[in-house]
């Protein structure tokens, strides 16, 4: 039995052999030794020892628990070993890399080449083309509000290469040693190229400074150029950052029972209160809370996003790494749980199920049939303003004092087959089933009365809270025998249906004579 040791590589705990320990300590000492002259070493080596256990995770299983020398050989074969150290008996050939360990390209954003927030050279560096085309591609996108929307979601989504490892994972390189040491030195002599620019720039500068208006003139420029790149950008900031605070506590506003805007009414804004209606739909406490929950979520974190944009781009914050993916994973989860629980919700409005009553009316002979309109709601079109809200596709009026719902019946005025009156109650609702539904649509009760020559109608019939909402509707068809005359109160426009030459407005407050192919208006000196 071997001896075995415990060590933490880039935060990660590994069980080791005792041979392997001692060759991959060797093995990290060298890489420190080679790289203890580069600028930014603290970082290449912390990259190193992420990727390093990367590999060495991949190594391990249920039946595996502990890294072996071989695992160690792996290891050292696929990062390889710096080029002034080798390891004894262990000869290294820059080239020998398996296909299986190419490094899959990464799409980061590159700083390197970016104008605004290098999204467009990141994805010109995955795909291998000249960055021209990519931003040629969004200037013409920016026409329309997609192109704007899709750069600032890939703003916000995709990730920036900072570190060496994410640069070459952005160039689809192997993350390892010998390409970690040709990024840094390219990147030294990038700044050394830049440090004598500048200074060749500055001694040509001093010495033409008397005489060189042109060069002057393109400094100025360019630094206007600067200055006004950082005015647009810190301005997009702030439009992000207003936006998203407005729009992220209007969303809180409406799930801290606050109303929420609708444009139900006409075409028109009205409040509502979110909760209850919610309260009367949901099958229960739980699901609504869940599906709350859910949605809170699902449009909370696009707009805290949205929110963290515009603040990174006003102060220039450094990235918060996977943040972005990690809200892409909540974000899709919570988009699930909403979904699966709406989609719960919608299955009990599945299936439509009626119940029909008739009872003959003994209207006799009389002068007159008076059909009047007993009225507990508001006047109708005024519910806005009572602690009302109406929703006319539905027919149904939600009053907020008492968290009830009122279903608003619909009467149509026929002629009747015979020389009887009568009256047909048709009652629908929805449910998971049409058994369930048609008990929801049997529950709904309806309280007219006949009394000598005058008709009540109620103007709503309640839908009781152990029932939820199910869409439920009344249709109250009334046949009249051919030529009773009868008179519409004013109040009954709430209640009526169109019919084929009458507007419920042209019908209430009128006198009508039963003809043989419907009402008809008698015009009365």
């Amino acid at each position: 039995m071997k001896k075995t040791y415990s060590i933490s590589i880039s935060g990660m705990i590994f069980h080791i052999e005792e041979d392997a320990f001692d060759k991959l300590y060797r093995y990290l000492e060298a890489i420190k030794s080679h790289f203890k002259s580069f600028v930014g070493k603290e970082e290449v080596i912390a990259d190193i020892e992420i990727r390093i256990a990367e590999i060495l995770t991949k190594k391990l299983n249920d039946s595996k628990q502990v890294i072996n020398l071989e695992d160690v050989d792996e290891v050292i074969r696929i990062m390889g070993q710096p080029a002034d150290y080798i390891l004894e008996g262990e000869p290294f050939s820059s080239t020998d890399t398996r296909w299986s360990d190419i490094q899959p390209k990464r799409l980061y954003r590159d700083p390197e080449q970016r104008i605004l927030g290098g999204v467009c050279s990141g994805i010109a560096s995955y795909f291998l083309i000249n960055p021209i085309w990519i931003r040629l591609i969004f200037i013409i996108l920016a026409f329309s509000v997609f192109g704007f929307l899709l750069y600032i979601i890939l703003w916000i989504v995709v990730p920036e290469a900072r570190t060496t490892a994410e640069k070459l994972e952005m160039r689809g390189q192997p993350v390892n040693i010998s390409n970690m040491e040709q990024s840094l030195a390219d990147e030294m002599n990038q700044v050394k190229d830049k440090i004598n620019g500048l200074a060749s720039k500055a001694r040509n500068s001093y010495q033409s400074q008397k005489f060189d208006q042109g060069g002057k003139f393109t400094d100025g420029v360019t630094s206007t150029l600067k200055i006004l790149a950082r005015i647009i950008i810190v301005t997009l900031g702030f439009f992000f950052f207003t936006l998203g605070l407005l729009l992220l506590l209007a969303f809180l506003a409406l799930f801290f029972h606050f109303p929420a805007i609708t444009f139900l009414h006409h075409g028109s804004i009205g409040p509502f209160p979110l909760y209850p209606i919610s309260d009367m739909i949901f099958t229960n406490h739980a699901t609504m809370a869940a599906f709350s929950a859910a949605l809170l979520a699902v449009i909370g974190i696009p707009l805290l996003m949205l929110l963290w944009a515009g603040i990174r781009m006003i102060f220039r914050l450094p990235r918060i790494h996977y943040l972005g993916r990690i809200s892409i994973l909540v974000w899709i989860f919570f988009l699930l749980l909403a979904m699966f629980y709406g989609f719960r919700t919608a299955q009990s409005f599945r299936f439509q199920g009626e119940t029909i009553k008739q009872v003959e009316i003994p209207v006799g002979r009389t002068d007159t049939l008076q059909i009047i309109t007993q009225t507990s709601l508001p006047e109708f079109g005024n519910f806005y303003h009572s602690g009302y809200f109406h929703f006319p596709e539905w027919r149904l009026v939600f009053a907020e004092d008492n968290r009830t719902f009122y279903g608003i019946p619909r009467l149509r005025i026929y002629p009747s087959t015979d020389s009887s009156a009568s009256m047909r109650s048709t009652a629908r609702a929805r449910g998971e089933e049409v058994e369930q539904a048609e008990a929801i649509a049997g529950a709904i009760t309806y309280d007219w009365n006949f009394n000598n020559d005058t008709l009540s109608f109620p103007d709503n019939f309640v839908i009781r809270k152990e029932d939820k909402w199910r869409k439920q509707e009344l249709f109250v068809d009334l046949f009249l025998p051919t030529g009773t005359v009868f008179y519409l109160d004013d109040d009954s426009k709430g209640i009526l249906g169109n019919h084929p030459n009458h507007s419920r407005y042209g019908m209430a407050g009128n006198m009508f004579v039963m003809g043989q192919n419907g009402p008809e208006k008698l015009n009365l000196p």
